[in-house]
This record gives structure tokens, sequence and C-alpha cells, in this order.
């Protein structure tokens, strides 16, 4: 998570990385204990074969 200007950015993942369904998404809130808004073009990393082994 990151605070750029008055928005916090947060990555967040879904599934067993092993899964092809596992994928990365980011949500954005501005205030840390707020309401977090999934980003419109989620996902932004997914298909575990593209980036396996990693580190983001």
């Amino acid at each position: 998570m990151f605070k750029h200007k008055e928005l916090y950015y947060m990555a967040y993942s879904g599934n067993s990385f092993e899964s092809p369904f596992y994928g990365v998404g980011c949500a954005t809130a501005t205030d840390i204990i707020g309401k977090w808004t999934k980003y419109d073009e989620n996902l932004i990393l997914q298909n575990p074969g593209a980036f396996a082994g990693c580190r983001v």
C-alpha cells in the first residue's frame, strides 16, 4: 500500500498463485480506513505463467 497525493493505493491478490485464476488487483481510497474502490481495469496482473517466480 502507498499514498500518492491524496489517494491511497492497495494491491491485493486472489486465489492460489498456482491457480490459472490467480490475479493481482488494485484498489484506491481517500482514507486508509474508508471505502476502497477496485481499479476500473482490474486485474493488473493475471495468468501465473506470465510472471511466475517474479516479485512485484
